[in-house]
């Protein structure tokens, strides 16, 4: 004969039960309504005519740390009572919560469901146990109205701060396929992007993957792809104290970048051996680590707060510059050797203004003595034995294409 020692999974002594009869999650733009149908049954039996309360859930527990939830509240119903099928069904209209969690779009608005008569409460379950809550509450997230800051819609205003949050999200796109965070790369991928936006959800090359787009977002978004043009907007009306904040923060995230890699180098020499490269990089690393420390205090200075220990701060080697700097160069973490210095380090170090200049310059020395050549003419002369022709000098034209487009801004009169 068998004795239950222990049980494990029973209905509630009354034999109520209510869970969502289609879903619990809903996504919804403002001025959308989240119709919420909850059944409620007694002994697997549909109950009817049974009160069902509702309550706002931001149960600390579990929406923290981060932005508070809930906020700005949304009007709802606290009650509505079941029909015959046992189905309580309540409208939520959906309202702009105006951005009030900044730099996450939307509000997750939780609400807690019960049937009248029941012991549990939002309160109760989220201090005793809070991932029961996940039997007992519907989500509804509600995006932000999303709106150009200008007459048209402009890379800098109104795309760049999409863009860039998904190009953060998803590196192995960056690296692999496009920058979302770099305007030329988006206006190089422009049919790519502008099918893949008006895809529908359904399909599986839908963007972006994660289908958190919102409708306003991505009418925004559409409107400037529609744009032969493509307008990147007025720099000097884009920059503010929040984008001086943001790039300082850049900034950190490139001074520590760089670390890592140098510190690994210094590491990988052996005792007693190259003693001066030793200080030289030993000392370069204290550099980095004091500019560091001063982009922190800048930071600090205009109201902003160094973010340090982030997922974004820590780089994933082998990985490129934060902030888009020398997109070409990748920077792995690796033993010193001549290479590494030459290739990556002293690419590192060096400004971008001079490495302008340096091709410049070379692109003029070249110029320059191949213009000095005399031009000889090519004199071939025919016999029994065929056709020989004397070697001639031709001028040759040396044009670095990321410097200058043409050779006339290197021409020497003379």
């Amino acid at each position: 004969m068998l004795k239950c020692k222990r049980i494990l999974l029973a209905e509630a002594k009354d034999g109520i039960d209510i869970h969502p009869f289609n879903k619990w999650t809903f996504r919804k733009n403002p001025g959308e309504n989240a119709v919420v149908d909850l059944f409620a049954t007694k002994f697997g039996k549909p109950l009817q005519d049974a009160k069902v309360l509702i309550e706002p859930c931001n149960c600390e527990n579990i929406f923290s740390p981060g932005p508070e939830v809930g906020q700005p509240p949304l009007p709802c119903t606290t009650e509505t009572r079941t029909k015959k099928s046992g189905i309580a069904s309540l409208s939520i209209e959906a309202k702009d919560p105006q951005n009030y969690r900044k730099y996450i779009d939307g509000q997750l608005y939780p609400f807690f469901y019960s049937v009248e008569g029941q012991t549990s409460n939002c309160s109760s379950v989220c201090s005793n146990n809070p991932l029961m809550l996940l039997n007992s509450v519907f989500v509804v997230l509600v995006w932000d109205n999303y709106r150009r800051k200008g007459e048209n819609a402009t890379w800098l205003d109104d795309v760049y701060p999409i863009f860039k949050q998904y190009a953060n999200l998803y590196p192995v796109m960056t690296e692999n396929f496009v920058d979302l965070g770099n305007y030329y790369e988006v206006k190089e991928h422009l049919k790519a992007i502008n099918m893949s936006l008006r895809l529908p959800m359904s399909h599986p090359n839908h963007m972006p993957v994660t289908r958190d787009l919102s409708a306003s977002k991505r009418q925004v978004t559409l409107e400037w792809l529609s744009n032969e043009k493509l307008p990147i907007g007025e720099k000097q009306d884009y920059y503010s104290i929040e984008n001086l904040r943001r790039d300082l923060q850049t900034a950190l995230e490139v001074e520590h970048a760089t670390i890592p890699p140098y510190l690994t180098a210094l590491a990988s020499i052996k005792n007693s051996f190259n003693h001066e490269i030793h200080k030289v990089i030993r000392s370069i690393v204290i550099e980095e680590m004091m500019h560091l420390t001063l982009v922190a205090n800048i930071l600090n200075a205009v109201g902003g707060k160094p973010l340090l220990y982030s997922k974004d701060f820590l780089p994933h080697y082998p990985s490129r510059m934060p902030g888009g700097l020398q997109p070409d160069l990748i920077i792995p973490i690796e033993k010193l050797s001549l290479g590494l210095i030459r290739n990556i380090f002293m690419k590192i170090e060096q400004p971008t203004l001079e490495q302008k200049l340096i091709s410049s310059y070379k692109h003029t020395y070249h110029y320059a003595h191949h213009h000095s050549i005399k031009k000889e003419q090519e004199h071939c002369h025919t016999t029994d034995e065929g056709t020989s022709c004397k070697p001639t000098m031709h001028q040759t034209y040396y044009s670095d294409p990321l410097i200058d487009d043409e050779l006339n801004s290197c021409f020497l009169k003379g």
